[in-house]
């Protein structure tokens, strides 16, 4: 049997992290992050595959891939400026946190997802894995990354 905590710390269920989301931090400010992101998801709805439900720019933007037959990805990517540090800490310049969640839909994915044992999620995963890295390593390189915030 688990006591009630004391103090205002969250109970368990809340600190839970969620399954099917990843967070990156950036060191670069949020509007060059949101650039980045923008021009990958532009690149994507040339060829027609990618729907964008929803954007709130530089704050987050929701958007559809569809794959083919059966099968749509919907991406939550989620910027965020990160709370100021301790005073111990030196400061690193801009820095803001990007969290992307995943949920695949679809014929498709249901079939998978009981072939793989409930774990038909974590191919698009690792490739929301994989684009956040991509993301933090252009943002970061990116010369207006480098500059004060205004």
């Amino acid at each position: 049997m688990s006591t009630p905590p004391i103090d205002d710390s969250p109970s368990p269920q809340q600190t839970r992290p969620n399954r099917s989301e990843r967070v990156f931090a950036i060191h670069a400010p949020p509007t060059v992050v949101w650039r980045h992101l923008r021009r990958e998801i532009a690149d994507g709805q040339t060829s027609d595959r990618v729907r964008i439900q929803h954007e709130e720019p530089p704050r987050q933007i929701v958007f559809w891939i569809r794959i083919g037959w059966g099968l749509e990805v919907r991406y939550d990517y989620r910027i965020s400026v990160e709370p100021a540090r301790a005073r111990s800490v030196q400061p690193t310049g801009p820095y803001c946190e990007v969290s992307v969640e995943v949920s695949p839909v679809g014929i498709r994915h249901a079939f998978a997802n009981v072939l793989a044992l409930g774990r038909g999620i974590a191919p698009y995963l690792l490739a929301a894995t994989q684009g956040l890295a991509n993301l933090k390593q252009a943002a970061e390189a990116d010369p207006a990354a480098k500059l004060p915030p205004t």
